[in-house]
């Protein structure tokens, strides 16, 4: 099986540099970053395409399929990771934002299951990215494009590397060693009786003519 994976294009949020929520919306440049890339894919094989039900990944998802014209099968495993609600929409350079960010991380690394309020934990998180690896399997088809976020998409690639050794000291370092830009290409292959293997990370040669 090979895995495409795309975050999706450019919201609001990522434009204001604030705190996502579901509702995030693209921008006109989040629109022309999709259909750049939907022209690209008219050269890649794909079968079938997954994506987070989140309106920003659905969006980039349908003008993707505008040239690949396939099935498009949403879930709830691709969503983006929920932060707490307190500080959804709020800037991320907001005193009180990065304080209770910083609660997070430093609880995290003692109790991956602690919880401040509603948000998803890293525990909560990487159970999901499993849960998705394993979701993989009931699908026939070889070439698969999952259509989700950077937060998601990262402790995906985590758990492929570490399995359930993954910890969130581990996972974060990861995070930030990695970029994933918007409507960045990043490829996972598995063979069979073998493990997943990271053929290409955000690949944005296509935006080139927009940058």
């Amino acid at each position: 099986m090979k895995l495409y994976f795309v975050r999706h294009g450019e919201t609001q949020t990522n434009k204001k540099e604030t705190i996502s929520a579901a509702d995030d919306k693209l921008t006109s440049l989040g629109v022309k970053q999709a259909e750049i890339l939907a022209k690209r894919f008219s050269n890649i094989t794909v079968d079938l395409v997954l994506a987070s039900p989140y309106l920003r990944a659905q969006k980039t998802a349908e003008i993707i399929n505008t040239t690949l014209k396939k099935e498009i099968v949403s879930t709830k495993l691709l969503k983006e990771r929920k932060w707490p609600k307190e500080i959804e929409g709020e800037p991320l350079q907001d005193p009180s934002v990065t304080k209770l960010l910083n609660l997070v991380r430093d609880k995290s690394l003692i109790n991956p299951k602690w919880h401040y309020s509603d948000e998803e934990n890293f525990f909560d998180t990487k159970e999901r990215a499993r849960l998705f690896l394993d979701y993989l399997n009931k699908f026939s088809e070889k070439y698969i494009l999952a259509v989700a976020h950077e937060y998601i998409l990262k402790v995906i690639l985590a758990v492929m590397m570490h399995g359930e050794s993954l910890s969130y000291e581990i996972f974060r370092n990861f995070f930030l060693f990695t970029k994933l830009d918007n409507t960045s290409l990043t490829i996972c292959e598995k063979k069979e009786n073998d493990r997943w293997r990271l053929i290409v990370l955000n690949d944005i040669m296509h935006l080139g003519e927009i940058k």
